[in-house]
């Protein structure tokens, strides 16, 4: 009889890499955050996406260790903080854009955030005041920078 094969399962790492294949991260260039100011102009489709999601940035703990970081491609470690952009399409509908940390501050769209209320904060985050303390520091820091920014292309 032949020998049956074994199968292995193998764990997500923060490597990125699966079965010896290094994950690419996704193109985004046709996702942006806030693509639609005026929601007259959506779909009733994105209209229910819209009022489901009304956040455009969301922080929580990653509930498993299969989240894959949409800049770096590397995955998310459960229990880590991760970022989460609300993206949309060109027809409106909101899609989930997880980061790590340092992913965050270098993804384009999280500049476009303009104040605190934009941002869902999980209670479990806010139950660990160092983490929310954090979140909400580098969070600041976006809006601030992109509030900057702006103002720095108008005087230009």
């Amino acid at each position: 009889m032949p020998k049956a094969k074994a199968t292995s399962k193998k764990e997500p790492s923060c490597t990125g890499t699966v079965a010896g294949k290094r994950k690419t991260p996704a193109k985004l260039g046709h996702l942006y955050v806030k693509r639609f100011p005026d929601i007259s102009t959506l779909t009733p489709g994105a209209k229910r996406d819209r009022a489901k999601h009304p956040h455009d940035c969301m922080v929580d703990y990653a509930p498993t260790g299969r989240c894959v970081c949409k800049m770096c491609g590397d995955y998310i470690p459960r229990n880590q903080l991760r970022y989460v952009l609300m993206v949309q399409c060109h027809k409106g509908y909101k899609s989930a854009c997880a980061l790590h940390r340092e992913c965050f501050v270098e993804h384009p769209e999280s500049y476009k955030l303009e104040m605190r209320d934009e941002v869902l904060m999980d209670a479990r985050v806010l139950e660990h005041e160092a983490d929310a303390t954090a979140a909400w520091k580098l969070i600041d820091s976006v809006i601030g920078e992109g509030v900057n920014d702006s103002k720095a292309i108008k005087d230009e």
